[in-house]
């Protein structure tokens, strides 16, 4: 193995890919001094930690690793020639440590695994020691295949314009998990007593809120990161409804759904649709999603794809044309609009293929090549996230999401075990024309991790880019809050899991 030039201490691994939780690193130190020099041996650091940078710096330490190569095993000091020397090592990835997805933000928040090389001498202190580093991408194991992201969702909301006069707007996903570089549908419909024209009324936006906390300090931040504009056309005489549908596509650069330590680090994602019925009044309807990290992609991903033009697809009727979008906003067309509702419909599953390569490649796509992660490691805008293709719906609905919180658990089995349902076809025919085996799931894919996402209803106007110093007090209240949702929440999901058999 050959250092680059100029180099005499470095780190590589057998495999450029993303790690989950279970799995092992295996690699090589490799040293080429370049005078024989005498060592004390090569020390190795695994080390993962969180960096929150608010008002002040903390580290929060996940965990860390330690071993010591030599060249024998005794612990005589031994002398380097100049040459080339390689020191194998294997690291496990944690498995019983609350790890979270690497990631960049704002230069507020990092999580960061490495490996450091540090060349130990007799008599130098370790400041002066030559020393080598290597970032790995290490991700939470988020399935997005579990059932309760692959129920479709709904939600409505009714706006009053003027007197007697209510406009109702609903927003429906075909399901609730994405991977990155996969695309968000969306379907909205607006209903009215008249005729309404409003240019531009109507932006549906995918919509993304960090929200980081040190101690009595909040940061929050909500960026859009893609977002689509329609007119709002309806003329009547007989039928004052419009329906849009639109398709936003996921940035394969952003990180996926992280939940730290309950409120200690957080990124989620919604989709939002604003109406403009006037200057003074509008609609607003937000519906969560949740980004996962799992099955892997099988389409090529492009790191820089933020600075590329995006075309986005969209269609704007006056009634639905199509007859799977008509049949899929009919469910309760009829239904009220008196209040607001989100509704939860029971999960479709569909025939899917998966690529049979179980490698999963830094570039999150087994048709491109493997590229330096040293180089792409500075910010999630250059770094490509290893996930998967889209799939349909999700689980059920608790109650109104502005007043609960969406819980993501890790797999209680793979993803693949309920093989014998509808997911896959049973004719002879059909199962001769079977996709080969799905690729295993990371040794994680057991644990259970929640996230916490809290679903807002109103956006966060007034805590953007903000960082707020409340009491303790007020920080202790909402944590209790937040507590006791989290704990009614599973009780309600167990309930449901035992209701429907699973």
């Amino acid at each position: 193995m050959k250092l680059k030039s100029g180099k005499t201490l470095d780190i590589t691994l057998n495999e450029e890919k993303f790690y989950f939780p279970g799995e092992h690193l295996q690699g090589n130190v490799i040293v080429h001094p370049k005078n024989p020099t005498k060592t004390s041996y090569i020390m190795l650091k695994f080390i993962g930690e969180v960096l929150l940078t608010i008002k002040d710096k903390e580290t929060i330490v996940l965990f860390q690793e330690t071993k010591q190569l030599r060249l024998s095993g005794d612990d005589k000091t031994f002398v380097l020639e100049a040459k080339p020397y390689t020191f194998p090592f294997e690291f496990e990835v944690p498995q019983n440590v609350d790890l979270t997805s690497s990631m960049e933000f704002a230069k507020k928040a990092r999580v960061r695994y490495t490996l450091t090389a540090i060349h130990h001498r007799p008599m130098v202190p370790e400041t002066f020691c030559n020393k080598a580093e290597y970032v790995v991408p290490i991700l939470e194991y988020l399935d997005i295949e579990e059932a309760q992201f692959k129920a479709s969702q709904e939600k409505s909301v009714s706006v009053s314009k003027s007197l007697n006069k209510l406009c109702h707007l609903r927003v429906t996903t075909p399901h609730i998990g994405y991977a990155r570089g996969s695309i968000v549908h969306v379907g909205a419909t607006l209903n009215f007593v008249e005729p309404l024209v409003v240019t531009k009324g109507l932006k549906v936006s995918l919509v993304r809120i960090a929200d980081i906390r040190h101690g009595r300090h909040r940061y929050t931040k909500e960026e859009v990161l893609r977002s689509v504009v329609h007119d709002i056309n309806i003329y009547g005489p007989f039928n004052f409804t419009q329906a849009i549908s639109c398709q936003l596509p996921i940035p394969t650069s952003t990180p996926p759904t992280i939940g730290f330590r309950g409120t200690t680090l957080r990124m989620y994602y919604q989709v939002r649709v604003r109406a403009k019925l006037s200057e003074e009044k509008k609609a607003e309807v937000n519906l969560p999603i949740v980004v996962g990290t799992w099955p892997r992609a099988d389409i090529p991903i492009d790191d820089d794809d933020d600075d590329e033009s995006i075309t986005y697809m969209s269609d704007t009727h006056s009634e639905p044309t199509s007859e799977s979008f008509r049949l899929s906003l009919s469910g309760n067309y009829r239904a009220s609009f008196a209040s607001s509702a989100t509704h939860i419909r029971p999960a479709t599953y569909h025939t899917t293929t998966n690529h049979p390569n179980q490698s999963v490649d830094r570039s999150d796509s087994n048709a491109s090549s493997r590229r330096s992660y040293a180089s792409s490691i500075q910010s999630w805008d250059s770094l490509s996230r290893n996930t998967s293709l889209s799939m349909p719906d999700t689980p059920q609905s608790r109650n109104d999401p502005s007043e609960q919180l969406l819980h993501i658990r890790r797999s209680s089995r793979t993803p693949y075990d309920h093989a014998t349902s509808s997911f896959l076809p049973t004719s002879p025919v059909a199962a001769a024309a079977a996709p080969p085996p799905p690729p295993a799931p990371p040794a994680s894919a057991n644990k259970h991790v929640p996230i916490l996402q809290p679903i807002l209803s109103g956006g966060l106007d007034d805590m953007i880019d903000s960082s707020s110093s409340d009491d303790d007090d007020d920080d202790g209240d909402l944590l209790r809050i937040l507590q006791k949702k989290k704990r009614s929440a599973q009780r309600m999901q167990r309930k449901q899991m035992m209701h429907h058999g699973m």
